[in-house]
């Protein structure tokens, strides 16, 4: 543009040309970041939205094993895979047009909604989880919890340990986008509400003994 537009004022002086093409310069930086931000706000709203839907299947956890008899889990369960799948994808079209610092930026707008939104997920599960086990232990007027009982997993031990092992896996999948977890405050609630829940990594040994699976490294 800035050809054109030196053939359209080149009765001027060279002086006066260029004070015009700074202007005009000037006008469009004014109006492309507006335009930029505006544009990102939209590519990062569609991104994130995608990411949610695989959330949506945290819910299942507890149809999965409330009175269903299962086995205590051993690994994540498939939508953890899903849930920044959106995101990789997104990223890979944006490098043909979108600078290192945007795609930086726009990437970690994306995981920072993604991951409290799965913290808002998980409380409302351990929640859930929670006051059904206080129901059941209260209607069977039992003064211990079934995990002390034979060594057995209450199902809401099962579903804990389920949302622990998914959680764990979605961490090293953040590790992928770069990010530092212990930096990373939006990862440090999320894993702040399962801590406590480590300690039930001791059935996943045992369980695995009996399916005879191969070994499964949960470290944090």
């Amino acid at each position: 543009y800035v050809s054109l537009i030196r053939s359209r004022i080149s009765f001027l002086s060279l002086d006066l040309q260029e004070e015009v093409i700074r202007t005009y310069r000037s006008l469009i930086s004014d109006h492309a970041e507006p335009l930029h931000r505006k544009y990102g706000d939209i590519v990062i709203a569609k991104i994130t939205k995608e990411c949610y839907k695989p959330l949506e299947l945290v819910k299942t956890i507890t149809t999965f094993y409330r009175g269903t008899m299962q086995p205590p889990p051993v690994k994540p369960m498939a939508y953890v895979e899903s849930i920044l799948g959106g995101l990789a994808e997104w990223r890979q079209m944006l490098v043909t047009f979108l600078n290192e610092n945007s795609r930086v930026e726009w990437t970690q707008a994306v995981l920072v909604q993604v991951t409290k939104r799965y913290y808002e997920m998980a409380n409302r599960l351990l929640s859930t989880v929670q006051k059904t086990q206080d129901f059941l232990d209260k209607q069977m007027k039992i003064g211990q919890k079934f995990t002390e009982r034979a060594n057995v997993m209450s199902d809401s031990d099962k579903m804990s340990l389920q949302l622990f092992l998914d959680i764990t896996e979605f961490g090293r999948r953040l590790k992928s986008f770069d990010v530092e977890l212990d930096r990373f405050e939006p990862w440090l609630e999320l894993l702040g509400c399962v801590s406590s829940l480590e300690k039930l990594k001791i059935f996943i040994a045992d369980e695995k003994s009996l399916r005879g699976a191969d070994g499964l490294d949960v470290e944090m």
